[in-house]
């Protein structure tokens, strides 16, 4: 069997872009599900977080919520209506 070089395929064939309803980020998140308490607060990673007192953080009081942590630190807090 012979082995074929990359370099006589056209580059479309090597490197194909996403398309536009496709999402990296969502490929390479962690996810972690946490529960934010009456108090508004919720811990992840050895952290507290204190959600600031408005309608939509009183919604989610006593309610599961999904943690997302991106490959570049950054954190995101995703309501069950929100997530997956």
């Amino acid at each position: 069997m012979r082995l074929r070089s990359t370099a006589s395929l056209a580059p479309s064939w090597r490197f194909n872009k996403l398309a536009n309803h496709e999402n990296l980020e969502a490929g390479m998140v962690w996810r972690e599900q946490r529960t934010v308490t009456a108090a508004l607060t919720l811990h992840y990673n050895k952290a507290m977080f204190i959600l600031e007192p408005s309608p939509v953080a009183q919604a989610l009081a006593r309610k599961k919520v999904d943690v997302c942590e991106y490959p570049d630190g950054r954190l995101e807090i995703l309501s069950a209506s929100e997530g997956r």
